[in-house]
């Protein structure tokens, strides 16, 4: 009788800890599904409960953040509706992932002849990054147009491609002597840097892998009272080629953590700098860089800075992870021609999110809320799920775009 006894404890014990993991599993998915929202498109229009839960997010946030996967090509014209729609609760700000400097250049093509004109200001060879991409390029003319203010645009990372352009800008910039024969050295030597890219069609070539932030110094050296604009530019050109070259030499951990610290550093001269001290600012970066905490790149990047700002000020931001559709492809820059392909997504930023996916909604896109997530995902039955409990903490919301498409090439070649 004792070993029956035994064993039918033993069996009600195993019942009792499957019903309780069952019921917490239940929980989580329960929790999710009360909390999704569906984003249909129509028309080049998106609406839904989905939409509408954004804006009022976003509306009650100082900083809206949309981390993504680059390369979708609805994501962008979900941007452009957003910000359209939070201008008239105070948003006049728009971070992209782009210098200072090339931000205000686009800017200003947009102001003067719109799309084309955008299109005809990339005349230094290839365009900058991800604004190659015709939707990422009407999202920009839209958000211009959508606000009377000036410098909607913060530019606020390196340049991969555009130091043609910023070199020209220095050149037609008054400066000493001394100065001219350092930036006719620099000059020659991006010009020659791309001449070899465009025969070879080898992506080490091009100049801010290959350069040396030395040749940069000598011009700040020679040039010791710039005026603003110029020393942005010269600062941008600086830590461009800095961060590569730590890229190139092996060293990612280092370039990662300077190339986040450039960002920081951008973002704070805009904020401090702003006319309208109660602006908001939307943002749409690659994830990476708008992770509170550490991000996949194990470094402290914008997305950990801007909610501690926006507390420090008694306010709020609100992130988003925008991630495709399941088996859906992105735009992809192929670097030896300088063109976007169709390609399976490639930063990894689905990885162990089935669960979601598998929770979606069967028509449109669909929000998660996650948030309420946070009081489930951390009790004991979910200690393995590290990449949902990473999540839950990292942004505000996921955003899933079923069936989403690739974006499409602006210049065609």
């Amino acid at each position: 009788m004792g070993i029956l006894r035994r064993i039918l404890c033993l069996l009600f014990l195993s019942s009792t800890i499957c019903c309780t993991q069952a019921f917490a599993k239940d929980e989580l998915t329960q929790t999710t599904l009360t909390n999704r929202y569906q984003i249909l498109l129509e028309n080049n229009r998106f609406s839904g409960s989905g939409v509408d839960w954004l804006q009022n997010k976003a509306s009650q946030a100082q900083f809206f953040l949309l981390g993504e996967e680059h390369g979708i090509a609805e994501n962008p014209l979900l941007a452009a509706q957003l910000f359209e729609s939070l201008v008239p609760h105070g948003y006049l700000h728009f971070g992209i992932e782009v210098s200072p400097a090339v931000a205000s250049y686009m800017e200003q093509a947009l102001l003067s002849g719109g799309m084309r004109q955008l299109e005809l200001s990339f005349d230094w060879g290839v365009e900058p990054a991800f604004f190659g991409m015709y939707e990422e390029a009407l999202m920009l003319s839209r958000i211009r147009n959508s606000i009377k203010s000036p410098d909607v645009f913060w530019g606020l990372d390196y340049e991969v491609a555009s130091d043609p352009l910023l070199i020209r800008l220095l050149n037609d910039t008054p400066k000493p002597k001394s100065a001219e024969v350092a930036m006719q050295e620099l000059t020659l030597e991006s010009q020659r840097a791309w001449q070899k890219y465009f025969a070879t069609k080898g992506p080490q070539h091009i100049f801010t892998f290959s350069g040396s932030p030395e040749r940069v110094k000598e011009v700040q050296q020679a040039w010791p009272s710039p005026n603003d604009d110029a020393s942005t530019m010269l600062n941008t050109l600086y830590e461009t080629l800095s961060i590569n070259q730590l890229w190139v030499s092996g060293k990612a951990w280092e370039s990662n953590e300077r190339r986040a610290n450039l960002f920081k550093t951008n973002f704070t001269n805009y904020w401090q700098n702003r006319t309208d001290t109660s602006a908001k600012v939307m943002f749409k970066l690659g994830a990476s860089h708008l992770m509170r905490g550490l991000n996949s790149n194990d470094v402290y990047d914008l997305g950990n800075l801007l909610p501690e700002i926006a507390a420090a000020n008694n306010q709020t931001s609100f992130s988003v992870l925008v991630l495709p559709g399941k088996d859906s492809q992105v735009a992809v820059l192929d670097p030896t021609n300088w063109v976007y392909k169709a390609a399976p997504a490639k930063d990894g930023y689905s990885k162990n999110l089935e669960f979601f996916y598998d929770h979606s909604l069967n028509k449109g896109f669909t929000v998660f809320d996650l948030a309420p997530l946070r009081n489930v995902i951390f009790k004991s039955a979910y200690k393995k799920e590290v990449a949902l409990r990473q999540l839950v903490m990292r942004f505000d919301a996921l955003l899933i775009m079923t069936d989403s498409t690739p974006a499409r090439q602006l210049i065609e070649r």
